[in-house]
């Protein structure tokens, strides 16, 4: 096989990119494809089977945004710094957006509907989320690293 050069350092870049946002694709998946199902199964009890599924809202979130921070923590520092914030803060933003395009989605499937309730829960996940990840990331690395990756 002829010599091509950058051809390993591309393969690098895509395994990179596949491992900081394989997850964040799969996870996404899974929102969609429970989102899909026209009925869920349900607890014993009404009250029980809506806080389960509030908690699952929330939940599921929440892992989306610490999925999301891993992601675009780029340089593994942790999401500590000035930068760091401004991702989180992105963070929190595109799974309140999907968390949107998730509930318009559930309009069109039959036996589901939209909520802004879900949605406020989804967005409340996304904020425990990304801080557990900001702390966890403080707590981790003390003062963070400022320089470039």
């Amino acid at each position: 096989m002829p010599y091509r050069p950058g051809t390993s350092n591309q393969r690098r870049g895509i395994v990179d990119w596949l491992v900081r946002w394989g997850p964040v694709l799969a996870w996404m998946l899974i929102i969609f494809v429970l989102s899909s199902q026209p009925s869920l199964p349900r607890a014993p009890s009404d009250a029980l089977d809506v806080a389960l599924k509030k908690l699952g809202h929330g939940m599921g979130y929440a892992v989306l945004a610490v999925l999301l921070c891993r992601g675009l923590d780029a340089c593994g520092r942790g999401l500590t710094d000035r930068e760091g914030y401004v991702r989180a803060g992105l963070a929190v933003v595109v799974a309140f957006v999907y968390a949107v395009t998730d509930e318009i989605h559930q309009s069109f499937v039959p036996g589901r509907g939209p909520s802004p309730v879900d949605v406020c829960i989804d967005l409340m996940g996304a904020l425990i989320g990304t801080s557990a990840y900001v702390l966890r990331s403080r707590s981790q690395r003390g003062v963070p690293d400022t320089r470039l990756c």
